[in-house]
């Protein structure tokens, strides 16, 4: 699957922490998620999945692996739309009274 130049990807979220956070935000859509049949902890997931109108489909936990891309997708993974780019210059402006920006810099110290 190939991406637009514009896009940041995001389209498949897996985990169960990850997609009860994308659920409860509802920043964007969410087109499906699947969930391990007898998976431990994915009741939550339903759940909230089931109250946002999104469809819920139970796969056996080998397909929800695979389907993830992951080894550690805790038996849950969500389908949802890109995440959408945000230009620097929303993210510094602060009349919303927000203007954090972190900024990762590579240190050449050796302890």
């Amino acid at each position: 699957m190939t991406r637009r130049p514009d896009e940041l990807g995001g389209g498949v979220v897996p985990g169960r922490r990850a997609v009860v956070e994308l659920l409860r935000a509802r920043r964007r859509r969410v087109r499906w998620v699947s969930l391990a049949r007898g998976g431990a902890a994915v009741d939550e997931v339903a759940g909230l999945a089931t109250s946002a109108g999104v469809e819920t489909r139970w796969r056996d936990p080998d397909q929800v692996r695979d389907e993830s891309g992951v080894e550690a997708a805790q038996g849950v993974v969500a389908h949802a739309d890109a995440l959408a780019p945000v230009p620097l210059a929303s993210l510094l402006d602060a009349r919303d009274g927000w203007n954090y920006l972190a900024v990762p810099i590579p240190s050449t110290d050796r302890v």
